[in-house]
């Protein structure tokens, strides 16, 4: 199974997929376990190499390939008690992440998969499959990347979402500053006229947040306030007098004190 993954990097023929050589091998495991009910079973390294095979494949159902595989695991996994199998959140964060490669129907997969690990953690409270915030980064930038047209609003509805989740003591994941940069970004792409209103409110709550917590994890850098710039600069509409956006936050200088905020 190794030896076929590997040949999945340098594979350039869309005709043949070395990923398909993978899943046959795991198949028949898996097949032959589960009608003898003994023998060789597929462990945690048959299944990982199986998801990373189809994780680096270029072809266009890979991310679909990936999914049926995560759902084999699942399925096998509920089937020992020795704790041999187990799911990990890196098997979900690797086919969420893999759904970034379609547009149109990634988000709906993606979103599924993580609403589904939030559930099955609140139910068991299991570490080993708790989304991180590389879960939640990861679905952000599955809606940045989508084709459709409403991705910016979902990226940031969710990004809400999760900051109500963690203030209630409902969720461990806390957005930070590669959450709100994945929202500028999903902005920018949308192109719409408010696209640069939306970017720039998003800087300004990170800016806030700094000033009145203390996080300084969002402390906006040079690269926040370009995100601003361009999405100024791809945006199809354009500025009224009364729209002028707002720079706030100059950052710490050497004369000043690191943790005062100037306006």
């Amino acid at each position: 199974m190794n030896a076929w993954s590997k040949c999945e990097q340098s594979n350039n023929d869309k005709s043949f997929s070395p990923s398909e050589k993978v899943q046959e091998i795991l198949d028949n495991l898996c097949e032959q376990y589960k009608a003898e009910g003994r023998g060789i079973a597929p462990n945690e390294v048959s299944f990982s190499i199986c998801l990373q095979s189809w994780f680096k494949s270029t072809q266009p159902y890979a991310a679909e390939r990936a999914e049926e595989i995560l759902r084999r695991k699942e399925e096998f996994s509920r089937g020992t008690s020795d704790g041999v199998l187990r799911m990990k959140v890196q098997d979900y964060n690797s086919v969420i992440s893999k759904w970034k490669n379609d547009p149109i129907l990634g988000p709906d997969h993606a979103r599924r998969l993580f609403d589904e690990m939030m559930q099955k953690y609140n139910e068991s409270h299991d570490e080993t499959i708790a989304p991180t915030i590389v879960t939640f980064n990861t679905l952000l930038d599955v809606y940045a990347k989508s084709a459709n047209g409403n991705s910016a609003e979902k990226a940031e509805s969710l990004l809400k979402q999760m900051k109500h989740m963690h203030r209630e003591g409902k969720s461990i994941i806390l957005p930070d500053m590669i959450s709100y940069r994945i929202c500028m970004d999903a902005w920018i792409r949308q192109r719409q006229d408010d696209s640069p209103q939306k970017v720039d409110e998003l800087v300004n709550y990170m800016v806030d947040k700094y000033k009145r917590e203390g996080r300084k994890d969002l402390i906006p850098d040079a690269n926040s306030f370009n995100l601003i710039l361009k999405a100024c600069a791809q945006s199809r509409g354009s500025w009224a007098d009364d729209q002028q956006i707002q720079f706030p936050y100059r950052g710490p200088t050497s004369t000043t004190n690191p943790n005062h905020v100037d306006h």
